[in-house]
């Protein structure tokens, strides 16, 4: 991109952003997709930019949500980061409409991985409405995110195995072995996590009959 892209760029963010800030409902002569993405390109790794922002307006306008998803595969990975950020924010309202973006979120989390991606899809899949080939793919990848680097993706996938086992049972098993490791060798973070995650669990294995309750070592 050119300097003066760069600049046409910067401008029509900022534009973007005062017009929403002002609750103006039209929109702008830019795509859709562009729009957002050009409020969620504004910072690097270390900065959340104008996530709030792109929650509120998508929140409000639903139709934003494909856009919102279309910058999950933007090249650079600030953006990236910050479309999972909001999109996480999003789906914990706007669980339904995100429905039909199932089978692309689950392929960019098996296929990309960008710490920042994980452990925002790590809670945000389990939330969707998935057939028992998709919850198999999504606890494979849940199960990979354990060993990561980052403890926040490792925390997160615990996270995510629990709400996975919450809705079957089959996976329990595996989400209370996780959680247990955790319990024993993890971080502090994610062994106060597990300790939340294992009542829970505990509890829906006890439900359900379906329990591996072998004592933890």
């Amino acid at each position: 991109m050119s300097v003066l892209e760069d600049d046409l760029a910067d401008s029509s963010a900022r534009s973007v952003y005062r017009d929403l800030r002002c609750g103006s409902a039209k929109l702008l002569t830019m795509p859709t997709s562009t729009q957002i993405c050009s409020l969620l390109r504004q910072g690097d790794r270390r900065t959340v930019g104008h996530v709030a922002t792109v929650v509120e307006t998508v929140l409000q306008k639903p139709k934003l949500l494909a856009a919102l998803v279309h910058c999950m595969f933007e090249p650079d990975e600030g953006t990236r980061m910050r479309a999972a950020d909001a999109l996480e924010k999003v789906s914990r309202h706007r669980v339904e409409e995100l429905q039909p973006y199932t089978s692309a979120l689950l392929g960019l989390f098996e296929e990309n991985d960008q710490q920042e991606l994980r452990w925002h899809l790590a809670v945000i899949l389990p939330r969707l409405h998935l057939d028992g080939n998709q919850r198999k793919r999504t606890s494979r990848v849940l199960q990979q995110c354990l060993s990561a680097k980052s403890s926040i993706v490792r925390t997160f996938a615990l996270q995510g195995l629990s709400d996975l086992a919450a809705k079957d049972a089959a996976l329990l098993p595996l989400a209370l072995d996780a959680m247990r490791e955790a319990e024993r060798n993890g971080t502090p973070a994610m062994k106060a996590r597990s300790r939340k995650l294992l009542a829970v669990c505990e509890k829906h294995a006890g439900t359900d009959g379906n329990s591996s309750d072998s004592p933890a070592t």
